[in-house]
């Protein structure tokens, strides 16, 4: 189970229990530079500083990959049957993770998406934001140049023939709907994709479903 920006692993210990229920093991791992691993000296992802956003991603593939080894050399656990969960920042790694790993099985992606280009053009996320009133035009557009090799739009079919499972809200600021749809579209069958009543997380009726 993959985390959000600018959480941790614990924002996902309250979904655990129903895995937990259906006969899941879980793991749940802390992002590089998030939750325990956030280093004092260490400078905002997404946003600013598109460099330090992409080694982070590539940083947190590799531990998440290293992650699954560990999983793997576990006797109570199918190392032959991963799932991963990840939602929004955990999404757009478990894009890449599943991508690059073919020991992830079943990939559920929930609030991510594709096309920084896209979704750094109104995206409510504040470092984001930030971004949009502080740099010019031209420095934005470096920065999503910079990070164009881990634009999950590019990793996302390489999933295809195992399944992919994509979920999004409807109304979702956050990670915006346009680039959800970017995400959808490059996804290769079989996919499966379910749109909730919502923004970037579902409440409610919606949450239960």
């Amino acid at each position: 189970m993959l985390h959000g920006h600018p959480g941790s692993r614990k924002d996902l210990l309250r979904l655990a229990p129903i895995f937990l229920a259906n006969g899941y093991a879980v793991f749940v791992p802390d992002a590089w530079g998030h939750g325990e691993r956030k280093r004092k000296d260490q400078t905002e992802y997404f946003g600013k500083y598109p460099y330090q956003t992409r080694n982070m991603l590539i940083q947190s593939v590799i531990d998440y990959r290293r992650g699954i080894d560990f999983l793997q050399t576990r006797p109570e656990i199918d190392g032959n049957r991963i799932g991963l969960f990840g939602g929004s920042m955990g999404g757009i790694l478990g894009t890449l993770v599943s991508a690059s790993d073919s020991r992830v099985q079943a990939p559920i992606i929930m609030v991510a998406g594709g096309g920084w280009k896209e979704m750094y053009a109104t995206s409510t996320l504040p470092e984001v934001v930030r971004a949009r009133k502080s740099l010019s035009k031209e420095a934005i557009s470096l920065g999503i140049q910079a990070m164009d090799p881990v634009d999950p739009r590019h990793w996302v079919g390489k999933i295809s023939p195992r399944p992919v499972f994509l979920i999004n809200g409807d109304q979702d600021r956050v990670v915006p709907v346009v680039g959800n749809k970017i995400l959808h579209e490059a996804a290769q069958e079989p996919k499966t994709i379910l749109w909730y009543k919502g923004g970037h997380l579902p409440k409610g009726g919606e949450r239960d479903r």
